[in-house]
């Protein structure tokens, strides 16, 4: 099985469902079971608007946390997204702050050196826009691979091992966009803003990050079939 861990109902699998088609999706946040590890041929798992220290007010982050920490001893092929990136940091023994290099809306980044080498980096350009919404940020874990970053955020991705964390949002739509928009900005005229400005380059998005999504599930979980 390839897992799909949902951690919000407001941050769902978008462009996933069509670059992993065989993924399952587990809704962690409604309180349904995480399967067991040695049903797995890779996991994914999403953002969130909670942070990843909240585990009071989300005990289910625990549990994720503990799916990556075994996936890790065993190789298992794992992809962190924004929450889901900062929590493999967590296991991964690197800080994850608070309000800090934080992005909203379409944001400029590079790729790292170490790219080229990259599996999954590899496929993208050598600069790039991404969506970003996060306000905590992960540091580089000891002996991870620093795969891309921007202006504002240093470390925007990285590698450790089989496993992938991403600062950024490869997964999202214009529908899921205009919801963070709706529910969760301070600044309506802003969010309306850069609801629109993600609608435009929508498409170009899209095509940027499908490789990196399909050659995750395609020839990282292959491998570890």
């Amino acid at each position: 099985m390839l897992l799909v861990v949902q951690n919000d109902p407001r941050v769902p699998a978008g462009r996933l469902l069509s670059a992993l088609p065989t993924a399952v999706v587990v809704q962690a946040h409604a309180g349904e079971p995480l399967p067991p590890l040695a049903a797995l041929r890779g996991c994914v798992v999403l953002g969130g608007a909670m942070s990843c220290m909240d585990d009071g007010a989300f005990p289910h982050l625990k549990a994720v946390r503990q799916l990556l920490a075994a996936g890790l001893r065993q190789g298992l092929p794992l992809l962190g997204i924004c929450l889901g990136g900062q929590l493999l940091a967590q296991v991964l023994g690197a800080p994850v702050v608070r309000q800090r290099y934080g992005e909203c809306g379409l944001q400029p980044l590079s790729c790292r050196p170490a790219a080229a080498q990259d599996a999954l980096f590899s496929l993208l350009p050598a600069e790039f826009n991404a969506f970003c919404w996060h306000h905590d940020s992960f540091d580089l874990p000891t002996g991870a691979s620093w795969l891309a970053s921007s202006a504002t955020c240093p470390v925007q991705a990285f590698r450790y091992g089989n496993s992938w964390a991403l600062q950024f949002h490869p997964e999202v739509t214009p529908a899921i966009v205009r919801l963070w928009c709706h529910q969760l900005a301070a600044d309506p005229l802003a969010a309306a803003s850069l609801a629109r400005d993600f609608a435009r380059q929508s498409a170009r998005h899209g095509l940027c990050f499908a490789p990196l999504l399909r050659g995750f599930g395609q020839q990282r979980v292959e491998q570890a079939a």
